[in-house]
């Protein structure tokens, strides 16, 4: 018999949908955003990147938090509940049902590192770039501009993967216990 709090089992699901709504956030820029920006001449695709980075770096982390302290929060009292042996999923001793909101906290909280860590440098080599555009003419070559903005559209691509999998994990633990 379970008696897990009702609030630990909406945390779980407000976290993993979060997760998942930042995943297709991210993805939606890169799929459909960047594809259709590239068709802009050099000094505004400039400004509408620069336009796109600010508005999802102002907004992706409250999606974020919202799911990694949702996520941790259920994570807790699934954690404290099988703990007192209150709660008996999964096999009883030993249930480690807490693991999957972990990972969806932990996982989600993964696009931070990864920016930091690998889209870093193209977002200020961006960033300089679209400073240099005076009078709305680009001073650098539309080549050099594509190749930074491909590379940057890949990088988020593959960022958008971190609450991707946040979220199928989440909704797999969710769904087993």
């Amino acid at each position: 018999m379970e008696t897990l709090p009702q609030s630990a089992r909406i945390a779980q699901v407000l976290g993993f949908t979060s997760s998942g709504f930042l995943s297709g956030t991210i993805l939606s820029i890169s799929v459909f955003a960047m594809p259709t920006l590239t068709q802009s001449p050099t000094s505004l695709l400039l400004q509408q990147w620069r336009f796109l980075f600010l508005r999802g770096a102002a907004r992706a982390p409250v999606l974020a938090v919202l799911s990694c302290l949702t996520s941790a929060y259920a994570a807790y009292a699934r954690y404290s509940s099988a703990a007192s042996g209150s709660v008996k999923v999964g096999g009883g001793d030993g249930d480690r049902s807490w693991l999957y909101p972990a990972a969806t906290a932990v996982l989600t909280a993964g696009i931070i590192p990864f920016t930091f860590l690998f889209m870093a440098e193209t977002n200020a080599r961006l960033t300089e770039l679209g400073r240099s555009v005076h009078g709305g003419e680009a001073k650098v070559s539309r080549a050099q501009v594509l190749d930074l903005v491909q590379h940057w559209t890949l990088l988020n691509g593959i960022r958008s993967c971190w609450p991707l999998v946040g979220c199928v994990v989440g909704i797999y633990g969710l769904l087993s216990s």
